[in-house]
């Protein structure tokens, strides 16, 4: 009886390292069942960023939703502020007004 029991707690071992290294087959494709994110399909402004909401997960957000958000906002910001910089931008630089500040950071237009 004993001899028995060893060789079913021996077998029972063996099956358990055989499908602990995968040898019992691997698990499926991941299969993603939350609703897609979605984004308009123009530039984003500051009232989609206040209606966004991400799903919560056990461990906080969907983060392939924040990559995709974040990677959209990176690329907006990017164009942006390529069209700003250049002649005409409206960005006014320290080059452009002669640096008018003193050597201490005061600006000599101020009063006081």
């Amino acid at each position: 009886m004993e001899w028995l029991l060893a060789v079913i707690a021996v077998a029972v071992l063996g099956l358990a390292a055989v499908a602990a290294a995968g040898g019992l087959g691997q698990l499926g494709p991941v299969r993603v069942d939350r609703p897609p994110l979605i984004l308009p399909e123009s530039d984003m402004t500051a009232e989609d960023l206040e209606g966004l909401r991400f799903l919560v997960v056990p461990r906080g957000y969907a983060m392939e939703q924040v990559d995709e958000v974040l990677a959209r906002l990176q690329n907006q910001l990017r164009a942006a502020s390529n069209c700003l910089v250049g002649p005409g931008s409206g960005i006014i630089d320290s080059t452009e007004l002669g640096d008018r500040r003193n050597h201490d950071g005061s600006d000599e237009t101020s009063h006081g």
